[in-house]
Order: structure tokens, then C-alpha cells, then sequence
């Protein structure tokens, strides 16, 4: 692999780590800037991980272990380092060529990421100076003459570790007020978790039990299914300082940060119907694996809302049912608040790609399915709705092959349909595979191919075996049979 290419690969995986950061929050400039050092060396230590590890297994488990020593775990610093390190993998995974150093510098105007390898010389910029003083120390060079040649390029990448785990964490996410609007593609920003925490804590000591109740008394009027949360509200206030706070707290500090750019809608039970079973798969990972529902969240523009609701939630002590109810309840109306403000602020395009719900409830379809995966003597037979999603249906097969689920995948439907888990991943002519039904798209004459883990490609063919009505006495989905021995996500 030549420089030159080396060199363009890392820096379309930087740019695709910087546009998922940008899309998540709005940066001021100063802030922006320092980030787009700080993918550039996450980027340069995964894009090594890679390199030195012989499974993507262990570079993920590097790159945990990584981000735990040097930053406390803190996703800001682990999703970069996780997301680029997949990318290598699945992209570029024959690339051998180390990168030594890594700065921005603008060029024609625009920032752009310049990659250095480690025989290379270039001219010593002060963000380069400190890496480069490092790799010609005595010490260093030593090292390197005492490494055997077959072990030099994980030297190397440990060299490269060691150096970043040397640079200050990451810079926060913070809103600068007088930055200039027009600097921006879009006026729609996502709430912040400093607006958030703020107003939450000013709810708690600034403002009146009695004003509080009024206003809660008020808003609940015009959102009828929070109700339930706050039926003891006045006790609720009188121990929140002894309890650190309270649901009706938590609800009127989001009412104050989303009531200052956007209009809440009049609604009830039944538009929140829309969002309920959305919610209910993010209580379930958040209260089943804290990683998976941090997974969740990206694909959120509000995910900075939704994960402040489970962290607040968590801390008031309630009892199991009612967590569960909590969490489902307020989870959905953030899903709510994010649609309302990406509708009002006209950002609404990644919400129309979303199929409509056609299917009558009451006369639904049954799809027997059969998926065969590609290589292995394994295959599993299943009934499912024909208004299941395609993340639901992966999310059935993943656990019937007993694999952790934490990695990209795809649908290629014979249709022509593409379905997607991650919307950073997707292209104009695809969906998000929990918005588009298997109902619309297989068929007994129409089947798909499955991609799990662009890394290690697990490939499974779907075909459709036959078209049922449903039987009001089943449950589905329904597994009919398992056949073949389940082979290791990761062996050895």
C-alpha cells in the first residue's frame, strides 16, 4: 500500500469521525478546532490498534482498555477510538503502514487532517514537535534497536499509544452565545447537557414548591400522559432536596430548556403511541447493559436529553415497575421533543425517510423464515410479523447465534432495499433498519442477504419458506428450529 494512500484512508476515516461529532452537537469554533486534533490522534491510535492486534475482538478490547486508563472510560474519548477503529478494520484492513504523526492544517481554506508515517520527515509544526521530540529521545531510539523487525510495527503502535495517552482529555461540548448563526449549515441544534444540568439545578434550589406546582399544574393540562409521574407532585418537591430530586423536577427543568427555541405540541395518549415502543427497547438496553444503550443513542440528535433522563431516573431510588414505567413515559417524549424540533426548525428529512405503518392489526401476516449462515452447516427457522422492523428481526437472530451485539450490519433485499443499522453509515438510497418493515420488502419470490460485523462478516442468506395469517393464540416471533452447531463470535 502505497503512502499517498495511507495517507487519504486515514483521513476519510477522520472526516467520517468528525461529521458523526459535528451532527451530534454544535461546536464553537475554539472548540472545534482542538476536536479535530483530538479525532486525528483517537483516529492515529486506533488506525494502529489495528495494525498490532490480530483480531478486531483484540483491538476493541485494547482500545477499551485504552480509553479506561487514560480518559476514566469516558464515551466522548472511546466512541471516536471505536468508531475509527472500525472503520480501518472494514475498509482498509490490508493497510500496514503505521502512522507515526497527525495534525490539522488548513489548507485552501478548509481544515483538513495530514497524516505522517514513520519514516517520513516533515517539517516540524509545533503540534508535530512534541510526537517527533518523543520518537528521536535516546530513549526511544534505543527501544526501537532493541526491538526484533517482526515486532517493530507493534512497537511502534505502542509508542504511539503511550504518546496519546500523554495529551489532555478530550475538550467538552460547550455552546459559545455569541458565536455567529451563519457559521452554521443548520439552525437546529441539539439541547446541550450543560443547559440541561443547569436548569435542572436552578429547578431545585431557586424555585418555589408553590410556583413549581403551579407551573407543573399548568403543563400537565396540554400533556395528560405525564400525569401519572406526577400525581403526588407537591411531595414529590417537598423531598427533593433530601432525595436530590424528583421526576416532576426532572420534567419541568427539559419543559424550561425545550420551551425556549420550540413549541411543544397539545397531545395525549395516542400520538405518544409513536414513540412507545422505541422507548421501550431503550429502557430495556439501558437497564440491561449501560454500553448498549449508549449504542442506542446515536442515532438520536436529542441523545444528549434521552441519556440526562436515564441518568437522572436512575438516581431517584424507584422500584423496579415504576422505573420502567418512568423511563418508557419520558423516553418517549423525548423522542417526541426531537421530532417537534427537527419539524420546527426544518430539519425533517431524516424523519421522512421513515416507511409508514400500513398493516391492519387485526388481519397481519406471518413470514417463516429461513436463514442459513454462509460457510457453516447452521441455519435457524423462525415466524415473524410482516410489520416487524429489520433491527428487530436482527436483534432475533443475533441472539438465537448467541452473539454480543455491538457492530454494524446491513439488509440487501433482493428488492432493492438497503437497511442500515447506524445512520452515519447510511447512503442517499438506503434506510435505517428500525424504520423500514419486512413486510414491504421480502416475499416468498423475494428474499435478502444479512451482513453482520463489517469486521469479522458473518453472511447469512434469508429466503421466505411461506406467507401465513397470523393465529391470534400464538406469540411471535416464534423460533420453529435451530440446526448445526452455533459457531464462536470470537474463537480462541
Amino acid at each position: 500500500m502505497s503512502a499517498e494512500n495511507t495517507k487519504l484512508h486515514f483521513a476519510e476515516i477522520c472526516e467520517c469521525i468528525w461529521n458523526k461529532i459535528q451532527g451530534q452537537k454544535k461546536l464553537d469554533k475554539k472548540t472545534a478546532a482542538s476536536m479535530r486534533q483530538f479525532v486525528a490522534n483517537f483516529t492515529m491510535v486506533a488506525w494502529n490498534a489495528c495494525i498490532a492486534q490480530k483480531t478486531f475482538a483484540d483491538v476493541k478490547k485494547f482500545l477499551n482498555k485504552f480509553a479506561d486508563e487514560n480518559f476514566d472510560g469516558d464515551p466522548c474519548a472511546l466512541l471516536p477510538l471505536l468508531d475509527a477503529a472500525e472503520l480501518k478494520w472494514r475498509e482498509y484492513r490490508n493497510d500496514k503502514n503505521i502512522i507515526a504523526s497527525a495534525e490539522v492544517k488548513t489548507v485552501n481554506g478548509k481544515p483538513q487532517v495530514i497524516a505522517y508515517l514513520k519514516d517520513e520527515s516533515p517539517e516540524i509544526s509545533s503540534a508535530f514537535k512534541p510526537f517527533h521530540d518523543l520518537m528521536q529521545s535516546p530513549e526511544v531510539q534505543e527501544r526501537l534497536k532493541n526491538t526484533p523487525p517482526e515486532k517493530l510495527e507493534e512497537e511502534i503502535g505502542k509508542i504511539v499509544a503511550e504518546y496519546n495517552a500523554s495529551l489532555p482529555p478530550p475538550v467538552p461540548f460547550t455552546i459559545d452565545d455569541d458565536d455567529d448563526e451563519e457559521d452554521w449549515d443548520s439552525d437546529y441544534m441539539p439541547i446541550s447537557p450543560e443547559d440541561l444540568e443547569y436548569a435542572y439545578e436552578y429547578t431545585l434550589s431557586d424555585v418555589s414548591i408553590k410556583d413549581k406546582t403551579e407551573m407543573l399544574s399548568e403543563f400537565l393540562k396540554y400533556h395528560r400522559f405525564l400525569a401519572p409521574l406526577c400525581k403526588d407532585m407537591k411531595q414529590q418537591f417537598e423531598n427533593s432536596e433530601r432525595n436530590g430530586g424528583s421526576v416532576a423536577d426532572l420534567i419541568l427543568s427539559v419543559l424550561a430548556v425545550v420551551s425556549r427555541d420550540i413549541e411543544l405540541p397539545i397531545c395525549d395518549n395516542s400520538i405518544l403511541d409513536d414513540f412507545r415502543e422505541e422507548a421501550k427497547g431503550l429502557t430495556t438496553d439501558f437497564l440491561t447493559d449501560i454500553d448498549d444503550f449508549q449504542d442506542s443513542l446515536t442515532g438520536y440528535s436529542e441523545m444528549f436529553l434521552l441519556d440526562f433522563i436515564a441518568d437522572k431516573v436512575a438516581g431517584f431510588n424507584l422500584e423496579t415497575k415504576q422505573l420502567k414505567k418512568t423511563l418508557n413515559t419520558l423516553f418517549a417524549w423525548g423522542l417526541l421533543i426531537e421530532k417537534e424540533r427537527l419539524i420546527q426548525s426544518g430539519d425533517f428529512d431524516d424523519f421522512q425517510q421513515e416507511e409508514s405503518y400500513d398493516f391492519d392489526k387485526n388481519n397481519l401476516r406471518i413470514f417463516q423464515l429461513h436463514v442459513k449462515l454462509r460457510g457453516f452447516r447452521v441455519s435457524v427457522d423462525i415466524l415473524v410479523r410482516e410489520d416487524s422492523t429489520f433491527e428487530e428481526l436482527h436483534n432475533l437472530i443475533n441472539t438465537l447465534f448467541q452473539r454480543d451485539d455491538d457492530h454494524l450490519y446491513r439488509f440487501e433485499c433482493e428488492d432493492g432495499c438497503t437497511a442500515v443499522r447506524d445512520e452515519m453509515d447510511i447512503d442517499d438510497d438506503e434506510q435505517l433498519a428500525g424504520e423500514c418493515y419486512i413486510g414491504h420488502h421480502l416475499s416468498e419470490d423475494c428474499g435478502a442477504y444479512y451482513l453482520f460485523d463489517y469486521g469479522d462478516e458473518w453472511e447469512h442468506d434469508i429466503t421466505v419458506k411461506k406467507i401465513m395469517p397470523a393465529d391470534t393464540k400464538e406469540k411471535y416471533p416464534k423460533v420453529l428450529k435451530i440446526k448445526g452447531v452455533l459457531p464462536e463470535q470470537y474463537p480462541g
